[in-house]
């Protein structure tokens, strides 16, 4: 290339004003917004999985507070008609989730994934427990006790 063309193209003429950016403030210029991106992306993608999780479990306990309810309207009789384990599925906020219910007149382990009780109706407190399961993963549990007052 002749220096007449490189002239043509400014790249041998020297600026008496700035009117510009110069080949290597360009390049600074990205390299620093390359390294802030870096460091941004992760903190981004963890942000996100962490909201995803925290939208799993409001669902998880939307559902378990609701079968709650459902078993509050209930009266002692249809609560024995419901002795012992059963499990459903439910939708909510875009997941599917397993509601397992033990209703019981005495738990043994609640912390135990196959948790046996008593189902003998003589007692007046009926003990519940509600797990709720996202692909046969625990994300809540909830507890609590009915009787007659």
């Amino acid at each position: 290339m002749s220096l007449l063309s490189l002239r043509s193209f400014g790249l041998l003429t020297k600026r008496s004003s700035p009117k510009g950016f110069t080949l290597t403030e360009n390049l600074v210029a990205l390299m620093i917004l390359s390294i802030t991106l870096a460091v941004m992306f992760p903190a981004f993608f963890s942000q996100s999985m962490e909201s995803a999780k925290n939208r799993r479990l409001s669902g998880a306990v939307t559902v378990a507070n609701s079968t709650l309810n459902d078993f509050r309207r209930m009266t002692l009789d249809e609560l024995d008609a419901k002795l012992g384990k059963t499990t459903e599925t439910k939708e909510q906020l875009g997941f599917q989730y397993t509601v397992v219910r033990y209703v019981c007149t005495g738990l043994s382990d609640v912390n135990d994934p196959d948790a046996t009780c008593s189902t003998a109706p003589n007692d007046l407190i009926r003990e519940i427990l509600v797990k709720i399961e996202v692909n046969n993963e625990p994300v809540y549990d909830v507890q609590t006790a009915f009787t007659l007052l």
